[in-house]
């Protein structure tokens, strides 16, 4: 049985990005310091979880990888709406 969480990390607003397990590194919950849920965002690629993404001032870099497994960096901008 997998958990229902695969990982968690904390951007520069100590809000807590939650990265649920069934949503394969596309979709991050993010919930402000006190708890309360501020929406899911949803990313146009499949996030790695290690290393783990560094979300700041507005942009989220992490790792992804292609069809032949090769990892690239990414950086994106996060639009709030």
């Amino acid at each position: 049985m997998k958990p229902a969480l695969a990982s968690f990390y904390l951007d520069d607003d100590e809000n807590l990005w939650v990265h649920p397990w069934a949503a394969s590194g596309q979709r991050l919950d993010v919930f402000d310091p006190h708890g309360r849920f501020l929406g899911a965002v949803r990313l146009p690629f499949v996030l790695s979880a290690y290393p783990e993404p560094i979300i700041r001032r507005g942009h989220i870099y992490g790792v992804v990888r292609d069809e032949l497994d090769v990892p690239f960096v990414v950086a994106a901008h996060i639009e709030k709406r």
